[in-house]
């Protein structure tokens, strides 16, 4: 048996090393996983693990792959992917946005298990990932990152947790600067003015023809 799940969306996750004298944290955003349809096969289901029921199980390469469908009242346990290998992955589907495709839907019975299938394999907002088999390599390519990027402010054997402060708020000065004149240049293209050079008539961009042409809205009237 073979299935296509779409995975939810690319999964980033961060580390974060507070500063110890500062109100501030050094964040190294790093991603797991891009999103993607993968095949599972060899699929088992309902297998009791560490005694708690899956939907399925199966494999995606090399790796087991697990899947739990969750709703009210039947969630997997908190502390679950510590009691399973690191090559394992674990997703989650929540089945809580199907009720209302079941509840719209008037057709025959047999429509509803393609509904389900359909949600379970595309749905993205559903999954969640609870393990995946690389997120410790991630991880760790996250955490040389972090010795690399404090070993910058090293002298004399020691880290100024200052200098790192100072460039950290600096850093975040520009990226808001940059994100005020993003705003900025958004709305002076939405207002730009154009002038015709016919009847000299000034218009504002948005009120040129829907077609997209950059038409007087006097000679050429849309």
């Amino acid at each position: 048996m073979e299935l296509l799940y779409q995975f939810i969306y690319q999964n980033r996750t961060q580390l974060e090393a507070p500063l110890k004298s500062y109100n501030k944290k050094i964040i190294i955003p790093f991603s797991v996983t891009q999103q993607q349809k993968v095949a599972i096969t060899n699929i088992e289901v309902e297998k009791k693990i560490a005694d708690v029921i899956f939907d399925f199980i199966g494999n995606v390469g090399k790796f087991k792959f697990m899947v739990f469908l969750s709703h009210t009242g039947r969630e997997l346990p908190i502390d679950f992917q510590n009691k399973t290998r690191v090559d394992v992955g674990i997703i989650t589907i929540s089945l809580a946005g199907i009720a209302k495709l079941f509840f719209n839907q008037k057709g025959k019975k047999s429509a509803y298990k393609a509904i389900l299938l359909d949600f379970i394999q595309n749905d993205l907002i559903s999954k969640e990932w609870i393990k995946h088999p690389r997120y410790e390599t991630a991880k760790n390519e996250a955490e040389q990152k972090l010795v690399e990027f404090k070993g910058q402010f090293i002298v004399n054997g020691v880290i100024q947790e200052g200098e790192i402060f100072s460039f950290l708020t600096k850093n975040d000065e520009l990226k808001e600067v940059a994100n005020k004149e993003k705003v900025k240049n958004k709305i002076r293209e939405k207002y730009s003015s154009f002038s015709c050079e016919i009847c000299k008539t000034t218009w504002r961009k948005n009120q040129s023809s829907s077609s997209g042409k950059l038409t007087c809205p006097v000679c050429e009237p849309s």
